[in-house]
């Protein structure tokens, strides 16, 4: 892992999500384990934030008490995926540009918003 990366990707470390997608198609029904290391390390530190953040008596970052796993980071993933396919314009730039890890995070707030 590291240092060649190839493609557009706007920073070293980071999965895009057309990469994402590219990598989930190609793994078919077997699942990338560097995938499910990455989502899982993801779903940790979003985890670890979130308590941190509750703790201090500061806001969450999203709330209720989702499964943070690999099986719903793939489906967050996947879901936006499948929205910016129906949006019918050309959505490859954007997912190009756009990190999984933001991705994630937006998808936690916008289903478990903190109200």
């Amino acid at each position: 892992m590291g240092s060649a990366g190839g493609g557009a990707a706007p920073s070293s470390g980071m999965l895009s999500l057309r990469r994402f997608e590219l990598l989930d198609q190609l793994s078919g029904t077997s699942e990338s384990s560097e995938i499910n290391a990455y989502l899982a390390a993801v779903a940790d530190t979003l985890d670890v934030t979130n308590t941190v953040l509750a703790s201090a008596g500061k806001l969450k970052l999203f709330c209720g008490n989702p499964p943070l796993d690999v099986p719903l980071m793939r489906g967050l993933l996947r879901e936006r995926i499948a929205f910016l396919a129906k949006l019918g314009q050309d959505t490859e730039a954007i997912k190009a540009r756009s990190g999984i890890v933001i991705v994630i995070l937006q998808a936690l707030r916008e289903k478990y918003a903190c109200r």
